[in-house]
């Protein structure tokens, strides 16, 4: 009988499932043992480079984004006040041309 056979009289045996060795997501080269997440510490220190240029570049992203919102609420601004400039030169010069008339 196999050892992925399952009788009644012997009741039911498990499989194992054989543990794939994982590389080293840093280096790929170095096979993992236990809880490793990385095989030493330099990968750790690499590791640790990444995560804080990833952190740099988002943060930057975010900035950026925020710079533009504000530039475009800067021109929308502008764009209001240049109306109101205009609509109050409008109305003085026709306070102008009836005070005259």
């Amino acid at each position: 009988m196999s050892s992925l056979d399952t009788t009644s009289e012997g009741g039911s045996k498990s499989v194992r499932t054989p543990v794939l060795a994982s590389l080293c997501p840093v280096c790929e080269a170095s096979e993992l043992r236990g809880r490793q997440q990385v095989c030493s510490a330099a990968c750790r220190r690499k590791r640790s480079r990444q995560r804080e240029a990833h952190a740099l570049a988002t943060e930057r992203a975010d900035l950026v984004a925020a710079l533009d919102r504000a530039e475009w609420h800067h021109q929308r601004e502008a764009e209001i006040l240049q109306t109101v400039r205009r609509r109050l030169q409008m109305t003085a010069h026709e306070d102008n041309e009836r005070d005259q008339g």
